[in-house]
């Protein structure tokens, strides 16, 4: 599935990013949001920013989904989100550490 890779890819652009202005839980939510994020760009880099110029993951997930994130576990140093995308016959969820 499309999504699921490039939604690893961002995740994973999460753990280089240096600072962190937002909590995790905040960042996957606006990653997966249906409307656009301009600060996106400060939080990802390398191949995921040619691929995010045009759209976020959020506004290429099919808009009927309804996104849930929830925090997993949180240490100091790195949080593991997850990311249910859900309709009306399932559901899919992502784990991933940021």
């Amino acid at each position: 599935m499309k999504y699921v890779s490039l939604f690893f890819l961002l995740l994973l652009a999460f753990s280089g990013h240096a600072q962190q202005a937002l909590p995790p839980l905040s960042i996957a939510q606006r990653f997966v949001a249906r409307e656009g994020w301009p600060e996106l760009p400060a939080y990802i880099c390398c191949e995921v920013q040619q691929q995010a110029k045009r759209q976020t993951l959020g506004q290429q997930i099919p808009a009927h989904l309804r996104r849930t994130c929830e925090v997993v576990q949180q240490t100091d140093s790195t949080a593991v989100v997850a990311v249910e995308l859900r309709d009306s016959t399932g559901a899919t969820t992502f784990t991933c550490t940021l």
